[in-house]
């Protein structure tokens, strides 16, 4: 497959500007309707989701350590393991105003020894009183469904324009929560009789939120089945090394190895997964000593990184009729020079890359001919993965104008028909076809002898029952292909005379046969090399057969005649392969 080359840089994306209902987005969720009756409705969803999880006297410990470290309303609901995702859509002046409530209502007994402080409901802080960032979301949770995380997402979809009806969402949230919310578990485990670990992961509740609120601003379905992803990854750089301490804990067992990327110096072995399985071993004493305990304020929110928006490929299948003996398959290219002008999968595939306006296209083929080689009759199967497509689908009759496109833009020299959306279930027919199928070809050759009757009757009776040669892997691809012998069976073989030193020969012939094995593992190893090479390789064998490659192929048409021979034109007429496949 060619390089990829992203719509947007070669094709204007559409201007967006901000939608006259952008305060009606600001205040997305806060009249959420699901809570109007108010604080009592939610204290009870909460005290619910409670009964479910720890006591209330535990309950209380969690809200007043994370109000001692100026923790938002949502991440105090995920320390409190609520996994009711509505609760988390409510307004934060409500939620704390629950939190208020639940401290109030529980017997509160003497501080321990250990506890800094025990926090009576008036002393909880709401948010919108103090300036503070959560130092354990740096504030996700807090904007999941407000302008500042929805509106990056809208604008490029707008501005890509992608014909959907659902979408999925990935996030990939700053690695620097990982220690932060560890060290606050420390904390309540330690000031409290927590001694659980079910803390709800920050992504969850995120994704829910920021679904939902995109599902509300675009009008999609937030699908976990959709084929149109949108992954957005956010940063934290004042903590995107806080977990380099683990370096200094011998338990731990946290190495981080310095590489050098392009001239600049690259830490590797610090993925989210080392992090995790690290703080796993290492001791709480440990974390105290040498981590950040408790968590520290952060002074700075989270930053978008990067917003992908990405379709799973669509697939179009079809056969193509290459009329030009001046056109390779793909782009032939040597020593950054191009052997000829155009090649069938830029003239199907360039025209259908507009159409779909997808990023770029993959082209598939059941074998392939060589340039100086038309492919005629019923044509070649053929299919194009096009990746990441911004239009859902195409109607049959848009594929139909389509055929007609290529075949005017290659200047009649490429013709496809049969184009249809194909399903993936059915793609590895084609590779499993280039080794089972049968070809027919069309030749014409040249003899060094005159042609005589006595020739191609011995021809004819030979190709009526069949030939089997062996071919070494041809000299003119050696070079760059395996060196081994294959067994190639001509089914049968037509051969007419024409004039003095020329034969017309039809040649019917399988793409690959393979020696017989006994069912064990060497065998089933022997069969997948080889398999292998064939479908990386597609070595050709038709040539070869006629002019014999310096007796690496036996036997050879030259041979069966007593002279020498080459062919000077070589057409295929017919790849019998089931394709496209039937609705």
């Amino acid at each position: 497959m060619s390089k990829k080359r992203l719509w947007s840089d070669d094709h204007a994306l559409m201007s967006v500007a901000l939608p006259p209902e952008t305060d009606k987005w600001k205040r997305i969720k806060t009249e959420n309707s699901s809570f109007s009756e108010g604080v009592d409705f939610l204290y009870q969803k909460v005290t619910s989701e409670l009964q479910k999880t720890c006591h209330d006297k535990i309950s209380r410990d969690i809200i007043n350590v994370l109000s001692d470290i100026s923790t938002c309303a949502r991440c105090v609901l995920r320390f409190l393991s609520i996994r009711d995702w509505n609760v988390y859509s409510a307004p934060e002046e409500l939620l704390f105003e629950t939190f208020h409530r639940i401290c109030a209502n529980v017997d509160v007994e003497p501080p321990s020894e250990t506890r800094a402080n025990v926090y009576t409901a008036e002393e909880i802080i709401s948010p919108y009183e103090s300036p503070t960032i959560c130092p354990l979301c740096f504030d996700l949770l807090r904007f999941a469904d407000k302008l500042d995380c929805v509106w990056p997402i809208c604008e490029k979809y707008y501005a890509h324009d992608y014909k959907v009806t659902d979408f999925n969402l990935n996030v990939i949230v700053p690695s620097g929560v990982i220690v932060k919310n560890h060290s606050a578990l420390i904390r309540i485990q330690r000031l409290s009789a927590f001694t659980g670990d079910y803390v709800v992961d920050l992504k969850i509740p995120y994704k829910s939120l920021l679904g939902l609120s995109i599902q509300e601003v675009l009008g999609l379905q937030y699908s976990s089945d959709s084929k149109f992803l949108i992954t957005v990854e956010y940063c934290h750089p004042g903590t995107q090394e806080n977990h380099r301490f683990l370096t200094r804990v011998s338990s731990a067992n946290f190495q981080l190895k310095k590489m050098k990327v392009k001239g600049k110096d690259v830490w590797t072995g610090d993925s989210r997964q080392n992090i995790v399985k690290a703080l796993a071993i290492t001791s709480d004493n440990d974390f105290i000593e040498y981590g950040e305990y408790p968590p520290a304020a952060v002074t700075e929110r989270f930053q978008i990184l990067t917003i992908r928006l990405e379709h799973s490929p669509i697939f179009v299948g079809g056969r193509y009729l290459k009329l030009s003996r001046d056109i390779s398959q793909t782009p032939w290219v040597v020593s950054g020079s191009r052997l000829t002008e155009k090649s069938v999968s830029e003239c199907i595939g360039e025209i259908l890359r507009e159409k779909y306006r997808c990023d770029d296209y993959n082209f598939v083929s059941s074998g392939r001919e060589d340039a100086n080689v038309r492919m005629l009759g019923n044509g070649r199967p053929f299919y194009l993965g096009l990746i990441n497509p911004r239009e859902r689908c195409l109607s049959q009759h848009e594929l139909n104008d389509a055929e007609m496109e290529i075949a005017e833009r290659s200047g009649k020299f490429i013709r496809v028909h049969k184009l249809k959306r194909i399903d993936e279930c059915h793609l590895p027919t084609i590779k499993v076809g280039e080794e089972s199928k049968v070809k027919k070809y069309s030749m014409l050759v040249w003899l060094s002898e005159m042609v005589t009757t006595e020739m191609v009757n011995k021809l004819n009776e030979i190709g009526n029952s069949g030939i089997t040669i062996d071919q070494w892997t041809p000299i003119r691809v050696l070079q760059r292909r395996a060196l081994m012998v294959r067994k190639k069976k001509i089914h049968t073989l037509f051969a007419e005379a024409l004039e003095e030193h020329f034969l017309r020969i039809e040649l019917r012939t399988e793409a690959g046969t393979y020696p017989s094995f006994e069912l064990n593992l060497y065998s089933i190893f022997v069969v997948f090399i080889i398999s292998f090479l064939s479908l990386c390789y597609k070595l050709s064998y038709i040539k070869e057969f006629i002019h014999g490659d310096l007796g690496r192929t036996t036997p050879s048409l030259g041979k069966l005649v007593g002279c020498d021979a080459d062919i000077l034109e070589l057409d295929v007429l017919d790849v019998e392969l089931a394709w496209p496949p039937e609705d």
